[in-house]
């Protein structure tokens, strides 16, 4: 059928109730304006006044007048009442938080090309071909029975498995069958598994310290989740924002409020072993190519924890974004711990401490061979950047698959996460 007469819209609509006119969805401009009807129909009072021989009366408009121009024009800018006034935008050159100039910027789900050469290049990093030497000695001192190594794989498999919370996986075509829908599959999806995987080597991890050495578990099982932590610098006349969002960051705090604790360096001899050394480099690329330009950052790059307490280990997972290799999460790593420390470092600058090596450490997941965890220990020798002649140091401990290496993923868990808890002396 074609239509050749003009449409007319209906009137009235049923509202379930009956039939009405069409619904206002915002309200505000119609009370208003009632309002303003109401208020000119309401009558004045006049009070007459009798003026004594050869007085003339002021006009009073000459003062309304006057207040007017010093309110709206003098004391600040003209504004349009509401709903008159005009609202800028959020983003545009119009919004007064905006910003011309260009932030290049570091997140976690950017792809690197150098991943590991890049990130030492750009945090002034060596990469140490071992662990410290204080950690394989600890290493040596770490005890535990088979019934907990097998309590530990159960717990994994279960995360990985058996997890109650199953939901629709994706459907995966595979060529050359791109034309056939494969059956509906329910299960565990990756973000998921990473997050109770963590979740995982958080409590084993804390309870056998807890255990082991006698102390409140409360010590290191507070902890940040997604902490909104943005680490600004500038280099080579450029803004460069690490964007440091993370699953969780556990932190140390102490015993009593009386007392500080102290960082625990990785590396005592950090001022021989890592002065004028070379970086490697990372020509012909230039660091800018692992961020991502971006106009518009926010201007509060606050990152607040308790006072006298520390980074302990910064939790890292895929985020089920993309699949990655193991040096892509080791080099998100580098990054990660570098701007956290430089954040440490900047807290002990307001309390007027003197700057010692800020020691933090990175527990990142690989969802590949049925789930594999690292570790990336970063010593922070230097608050000076690039210009300082002392590199900070990095060493790397091997991706190690949780259901195929359970023990020697375990036997690095408890060194790494328990080092400087007992190293510690004061508490």
């Amino acid at each position: 059928m074609k239509l050749t007469n003009q449409l007319n819209h209906a009137k009235y609509f049923w509202w379930g109730k009956g039939w009405g006119t069409k619904p206002r969805i915002n309200t505000d401009n119609f009370y208003y304006k009632m309002q303003w009807k109401a208020k000119a129909k309401r009558p004045l009072e006049v009070i007459e006044q009798t003026l004594p021989e050869n007085i003339k009366p002021i006009d009073p408009n000459i003062y309304v007048r006057q207040e007017i121009n010093r309110e709206f024009h003098i004391d600040h800018k003209f504004k349009l009442p509401w709903p008159y006034s005009h609202r800028p935008i959020k983003g545009t050159p119009e919004d007064p938080n905006y910003k011309q100039e260009t932030a290049l910027v570091f997140h976690r789900n950017k792809r690197l090309i150098e991943p590991i050469n890049l990130p030492l290049h750009f945090t002034n990093s060596l990469l140490e071909n071992d662990l410290p030497q204080s950690i394989l000695k600890f290493q040596n001192q770490i005890q535990f029975d088979d019934k907990l190594v097998d309590y530990c794989r159960r717990r994994f498999e279960w995360s990985l498995f058996n997890d109650c919370a199953m939901q629709k996986l994706p459907l995966n075509r595979e060529f050359p069958y791109l034309d056939q829908k494969p059956p509906r599959v329910f299960g565990t999806t990756i973000n998921r598994k990473e997050c109770l995987i963590l979740q995982t080597l958080y409590e084993i991890s804390n309870s056998w310290t807890a255990k082991t050495f006698g102390y409140d578990p409360n010590l290191i099982s507070m902890r940040i989740s997604r902490p909104h932590c943005v680490y600004p610098i500038r280099r080579d006349e450029k803004y460069a924002l690490l964007d440091l969002e993370c699953d969780f960051v556990t932190i140390l705090s102490p015993t009593s409020p009386n007392t500080s604790l102290k960082s625990i360096p990785f590396d005592p001899d950090y001022v021989e072993n890592a002065s004028n050394r070379p970086l490697k480099s990372i020509s012909p690329i230039s660091w800018q190519v692992g961020f991502d330009n971006k106009n518009f950052y926010p201007e509060d790059f606050k990152f607040i924890i308790p006072a006298k307490s520390q980074i302990h280990t910064i939790f890292l997972s895929n985020n089920n974004v993309r699949l990655l290799n193991d040096e892509d999460y080791q080099g998100h790593g580098i990054m990660f711990c570098y701007g956290y420390a430089m954040q440490q470092a900047k807290l002990l600058e307001n309390h007027e401490q003197k700057f010692v090596p800020q020691t933090i450490q990175c527990l990142y997941t690989s969802p590949k061979d049925s789930m594999k965890i690292g570790f990336v220990l970063f010593q922070l020798n230097s608050i000076a950047g690039d210009d300082s002649m002392i590199r900070n140091q990095v060493w790397i401990s091997e991706p190690r698959s949780v259901m195929d290496d359970t023990r020697a993923v375990l036997n690095d868990l408890f060194t790494i996460q328990s080092f400087r808890v007992a190293n510690a002396s004061s508490f």
